[in-house]
């Protein structure tokens, strides 16, 4: 009897693990995908026929007789996530048509693209005055997971 609750015990920590290890692997990739709002080099096409393809696998593994969900959960978080990026590159992909910008942001030749209007000229010879000879080329970087999450 104690080993039998001692393997349920064990069963339902590495289902857990296993559906938060599914959504550590789509957290990186989540996280990029929103902060440049671009949709990069992800193909829509190979998700839109995976994402439902995870949903029936989850679907035929839980009607299976004598699975229970520490069987499905990994595969069901991981169609959930892929769902959410698919989601979220198609938005992107629509506003990447608005604004006339390609899948990493390079401007395309575009007949309703909007006005890019300056606001200040620059002078360069002031700007040029103003800098050393000896002032670093590369501003110090940021510590570690922080500039990962900072970038724009």
């Amino acid at each position: 009897m104690l080993a039998s609750a001692v393997a349920v015990v064990v069963t339902f920590g590495f289902a857990t693990a296993a559906g938060v290890l599914a959504a550590a692997q789509y957290a990186p990739q989540l996280a990029h995908t929103y902060h440049t709002r671009l949709v990069g080099a992800l193909s829509i096409p190979m998700m839109l026929i995976q994402t439902p393809g995870g949903f029936v696998m989850v679907l035929s593994v839980a009607l299976r007789p004598g699975t229970n969900w520490t069987t499905w959960i990994q595969f069901l978080v991981a169609a959930l996530m892929q769902a959410v990026l698919l989601a979220m590159c198609l938005a992107w992909k629509v506003r990447q048509a608005r604004l006339c910008i390609d899948d990493f942001g390079h401007p395309l030749p575009c007949a309703h693209a909007p006005a890019v209007v300056v606001a200040e000229a620059i002078d360069v010879d002031e700007d040029l005055a103003e800098v050393d000879e000896n002032a670093p080329l590369l501003a110090k970087p940021h510590n570690g997971w922080r500039r990962w999450f900072a970038r724009k």
